[in-house]
């Protein structure tokens, strides 16, 4: 298998929807921060193994990732975490990397703009 074959990584994740996800090990508290780390790839096989690492974390309450490769050859992904301080330490080390775009999304600002 090549290197950026993500297959066996992915067989690791549950379909959900539009998503892959894996449950991390905070998934059992039942609580997650409302802030996100979102992630943005040109391939799968990057975002497969950084969430999949995310999701060993022991305040990781759940990763998902795109499932295919969607619009303009983006693959998108997400980690929900405890704490807004685990989101603050791990975006400037993501944020950085030349592979994976990393942001933050704010659900407490941004559901009000989203439609019912």
């Amino acid at each position: 298998m090549a290197a950026d074959d993500p297959t066996d990584i992915v067989t690791k994740f549950q379909r959900d929807g539009q998503f892959l996800k894996r449950n991390g090990p905070a998934h059992e508290a039942g609580s997650y921060c409302n802030k996100k780390l979102c992630f943005t790839s040109t391939a799968i096989a990057p975002m497969a193994r950084l969430l999949h690492e995310l999701s060993l974390r022991p305040d990781c309450y759940t990763v998902k990732l795109d499932h295919e490769v969607g619009r303009h050859g983006m693959v998108r992904g997400r980690c929900f975490l405890t704490s807004e301080e685990a989101v603050a330490e791990l975006w400037p080390k993501y944020k950085v990397t030349d592979d994976v775009l990393c942001t933050v999304q704010d659900d407490d600002f941004t559901v009000r703009f989203r439609e019912p």
